[in-house]
C-alpha cells in the first residue's frame, strides 16, 4: 500500500536541499521551491525561520564530506556530522523524495498531477490548499499541458476569496509569455524587495482576477522608489490593501513616492506602515490627517513609528 503524505507547505520555514536524489533531479526540486517563493538556505547560512531539509533516498548511503555548521535564529549550534544529528540539535524536519513527489508531482504523469491539483483545490478555500496547488503548477512543465491544468485550477478557484490566491513570486519574475499563463489565477499580488518595475507592471496587467495588492519592503535591501509610485498611480493602484515600507528607498524619486502616497485615493488600504527614516521625508500633522482621510478602511496606521491616533 502506498503511504499517503501531507503536502509540504513551501511557504513555511526555510528549506535546505541536500543530495542523494535518485528519482527526481535535485535542481528541479530547488527550482520548484524557489518558484513557490520559499526562502532557501544552505548548511552554513543564518536561518531566520524553522529549517526544513529535503533529502534524497540515497543521502544516507553517500560518503559525507565533513562536518557542517548550522545556525538557527542567530544561534550557532556547532558542527554536526549528519542530518540526524542536526535534527536532534535543531528540531528541524526532514522530507524525503516520496514526500517531495507527493507535494509537487515531479516525475508523475499528467493525470496523476491533475488529480493532485484537484485534491488541493476541492473543498473549502484555504491558503494551504492554494500553496499546494502552486507547488504542483510550478513543477508542471510548460510543454506538458500546463494550460489545461491552469484552466482547471481557474474553474476550481472561481469562487475563492481573492486574497487567498496569492501569486507565486516567480510568476512575477517570469517572462511575459510564461507569467501570463499562471498570473491568470492570481487574486492577490505582493510586491517585495528585489522586484523590478517592468515585471511588477506586467503582473498587474496580466492578472484579470486581481483584487488585492500588498507592499512588503523590509530589511536592509534598497528598493527603487519608482515601484511604489508606479503601482500607486497605476489604474489598479486602488486595489492596494497593505503598505509596509521598512527599508531605505533607492533613487531620487522618494519625493514622488511620498507624493503618490499623499494624493492617491486608497479606499481598500487596511494597513499603512512607514518606518525607518529616511524612507520618505517625515509627514507633518496635516499630511498625516490627509493620509488618514484618503484611507478610510485602514485599521493599522503607523508613520515613523508613531500611530496617528496616539498623537
Amino acid at each position: 500500500m502506498t503511504q499517503e503524505y501531507a503536502p509540504i507547505d513551501f511557504m513555511e520555514g526555510q528549506f535546505v536541499v541536500l543530495d542523494g536524489f535518485q528519482r527526481i533531479p535535485r535542481r528541479r526540486v530547488s527550482k520548484v521551491i524557489r518558484g513557490c517563493g520559499a526562502p532557501m538556505g544552505s548548511l552554513t547560512s543564518k536561518k531566520s525561520a524553522p529549517v526544513r531539509f529535503l533529502v534524497g533516498d540515497g543521502f544516507h548511503d553517500m560518503e559525507r564530506s565533513g562536518d557542517f555548521a548550522v545556525e538557527v535564529d542567530g544561534v550557532v549550534l556547532g558542527h554536526v556530522r549528519d542530518v540526524e544529528e542536526c535534527v536532534d540539535l535543531t528540531g528541524a524536519r526532514v522530507f524525503g523524495e516520496d514526500e517531495i513527489i507527493a507535494s509537487t508531482g515531479i516525475g508523475l504523469p499528467a493525470n496523476a498531477r491533475m488529480s493532485m491539483l484537484r485534491g488541493a483545490l476541492q473543498g473549502e478555500p484555504t491558503r494551504a490548499g492554494w500553496n499546494h496547488a502552486v507547488a504542483v503548477l510550478e513543477a508542471w512543465p510548460d510543454a506538458q499541458g500546463v494550460e489545461d491544468a491552469i484552466r482547471y485550477a481557474a474553474d476550481l478557484t472561481a469562487e475563492w476569496p481573492r486574497e487567498v490566491c496569492v501569486a507565486s513570486h516567480r510568476w512575477i519574475k517570469r517572462s511575459a509569455q510564461a507569467a501570463a499563463k499562471r498570473m491568470a489565477l492570481a487574486g492577490s499580488l505582493e510586491v517585495r524587495n528585489g522586484d523590478d518595475l517592468r515585471s511588477v507592471l506586467r503582473a498587474l496587467d496580466g492578472a484579470p482576477r486581481l483584487e488585492a495588492i500588498t507592499f512588503r519592503l523590509v530589511g536592509h535591501w534598497f528598493f527603487p522608489s519608482s515601484i511604489v509610485e508606479a503601482v500607486l498611480r497605476h489604474p489598479r493602484g486602488r486595489l492596494v490593501r497593505s503598505i509596509v515600507l521598512d527599508a531605505p528607498i533607492r533613487g531620487s524619486g522618494s519625493d514622488a513616492a511620498r507624493d503618490a502616497l499623499l494624493k492617491t485615493p486608497l479606499p481598500r488600504l487596511e494597513r499603512l506602515h512607514v518606518r525607518r527614516p529616511p524612507v520618505v521625508p517625515a509627514f507633518d500633522r496635516d499630511e498625516q490627517l490627509e493620509l488618514r482621510a484618503r484611507t478610510p478602511a485602514v485599521r493599522a496606521f503607523d508613520l515613523e513609528g508613531t500611530p496617528l491616533w496616539e498623537q
